[in-house]
């Protein structure tokens, strides 16, 4: 049997006989998803050498151990991590071998630091990297990230709150292919840091900055400077005011109506 695709999401009854019975029956999976399931994750995934997308979003039993085999699947594009909170530096140290990943979801895994973006800096094939609320990340491992994933297209750091203007410096020095940024709720990004990203980041459409508080409308009159962007959030940015929103949105429109 030929079996590309396998979604187990929130087959809560599975167990690890039903699994390794799957297991010699479809080695050629290449999607395998179990998201939510609330049981231990089975092992012996390390013989599904075929695999291409692994789903762990909110598996709460996931650990660093098991990343270990999860390391041996190298053909790996997209892993989904979101919510793992069990998983440390550690676990992420265990898939550093997954060069081919073009796809990694790591929010809500609150225990991952800096030293985790060290090893996420060699993935440099990545596209998509979700670390929204990794609260630990700062500056320093922003910078890992830009200087070696120049192929990043969607970054989400949001509610990374101790990033600030030096790692958005950072992003905008290299990350030049970046069409979609959140920066939500990183309350350190300033006015000085979207301005940055409008003069330096010329494919990005999407920027959220959100509840960064400290932004004004200089700003906002930075961004409205930009060709590219096209959506711009900016929910309770209490400083900024409803005539520099309106300015920006006019030239929001322009860019969508000649993109």
């Amino acid at each position: 049997m030929h079996l590309r695709s396998l979604d187990l999401r929130f087959c809560t009854l599975v167990n690890e006989d039903a699994f390794l019975g799957l297991i010699g029956s479809f080695k050629h999976l290449r999607h395998l998803r179990f998201a939510s399931m609330t049981v231990a994750p089975p092992t012996g995934l390390g013989s599904l050498l075929n695999l291409q997308e692994l789903d762990f979003n909110h598996c709460k039993n996931v650990t660093d151990g098991f990343l270990s085999s999860v390391g041996a699947l190298t053909l790996l594009q997209r892993i989904d991590l979101q919510s793992c909170q069990q998983i440390t530096d550690a676990g992420i140290a265990n898939i550093a071998s997954l060069m081919n990943l073009q796809v990694l979801n790591l929010q809500g895994v609150y225990q991952l630091s800096d030293s985790a973006l060290q090893v996420v800096a060699s993935f440099h094939q990545l596209r998509q990297l979700f670390l929204r609320e990794c609260r630990q990340v700062t500056d320093i491992g922003i910078g890992y990230l830009s200087n070696t994933l120049r192929l990043l297209e969607q970054l989400y750091c949001g509610y990374c709150d101790q990033i600030t203007d030096v790692g958005v410096a950072s992003i905008a020095s290299s990350m030049d292919r970046l069409v979609d940024l959140d920066l939500r709720g990183c309350t350190s990004v300033t006015d000085n840091g979207v301005a940055l990203i409008a003069s330096s980041l010329h494919c990005v459409r999407t920027l959220d900055v959100s509840y960064c508080a400290a932004l004004t409308d200089a700003g906002v009159a930075r961004l409205s400077a930009s060709d590219s962007l096209t959506r711009v959030y900016l929910y309770s940015c209490e400083r900024i005011t409803s005539d520099a929103e309106v300015a920006l949105w006019v030239v929001l429109k322009r860019n969508q109506d000649n993109n």
